[in-house]
């Protein structure tokens, strides 16, 4: 469920805007590559609670959601589709590898300032 997934603080967030009433065979192979590293959610327009949510300006969307220590959405950040290539499964699949990278960048860098006291950059 749209709750479960916002709710979860586990692991990095993509979500696929889509007008689509399926689920594509090349997003089912990405949920399925990185099922147990990073939460892959889709957004469709017919289910538009959950849709206007993340906004897109256009669909399909790609987006990471980036949020603070505490789980509070602070912005999404768009897959460009609109470059060469950009619908290939490779070229998404490196995309959210990148998300999930930076995701756990930033979470050992708030582990480490949790640690020294540091409060870090204000918001």
């Amino acid at each position: 469920s749209h709750e479960r997934f916002i709710n979860d603080k586990s692991k990095p967030k993509i979500v696929f805007a889509t007008d689509r009433t399926f689920t594509s065979t090349m997003f089912k192979a990405l949920s399925s590559e990185f099922k147990s590293r990073v939460l892959i959610g889709e957004a469709r327009k017919s289910e538009w609670n959950v849709f206007q949510q993340y906004g897109p300006e256009s669909v399909p969307a790609l987006l990471q959601i980036l949020e603070d220590e505490k789980g509070r959405m602070l912005s999404l950040i768009a897959y460009e589709f609109g470059k060469p290539n950009s619908k290939s499964f490779v070229k998404i699949s490196n995309w959210i590898w990148d998300c999930e990278r930076e995701w756990k960048k930033t979470r050992q860098k708030g582990a480490k300032e949790k640690k020294s006291g540091s409060k870090g950059p204000e918001l």
